[in-house]
C-alpha cells in the first residue's frame, strides 16, 4: 500500500509541475511577445529613441544619477545596473536613480 501511496504522490508532483511549466511557459511567451510589441511600437512612433546612449549627470563614490535620454527601459536599467555594481565592487554599495525612460 504504502507503494502505490507513493506512486500517487509523485504522478500528481509531477502532472502539477508539468502544469505549472506549461503556464509559465504561455505567461513568459505572452508577456515577451506583448512588451516586445510594446516597444516596436514606442521606436515606430518615436515615442522613445534608440540610437542614444544614457548619460550620467551626477556621481559620488557610491551614487550616480543617469539620465536614460528617453530610450527604452531595459537598456537604462542595464547601464545603471553595471554602474551600480561597479560602485559596490569599489565601496561596498552602489545606488543608481534613472530618469528619462
Amino acid at each position: 500500500m504504502m507503494c502505490v501511496h507513493m506512486c500517487v504522490c509523485v504522478c500528481v508532483f509531477l502532472c502539477v509541475c508539468v502544469c505549472v511549466m506549461c503556464v509559465s511557459a504561455f505567461v513568459a511567451r505572452y508577456f515577451v511577445t506583448c512588451v516586445a510589441d510594446m516597444y516596436v511600437h514606442d521606436i515606430e512612433t518615436k515615442t522613445t529613441v534608440s540610437d542614444v546612449e544614457p548619460k550620467l549627470l551626477r556621481e559620488t563614490a557610491a551614487t550616480a544619477h543617469v539620465d536614460g535620454m528617453n530610450t527604452l527601459g531595459p537598456v537604462v536599467g542595464n547601464f545603471c545596473m553595471d554602474i551600480a555594481i561597479s560602485k559596490a565592487k569599489e565601496v561596498g554599495i552602489g545606488l543608481v536613480v534613472a530618469k528619462g525612460t
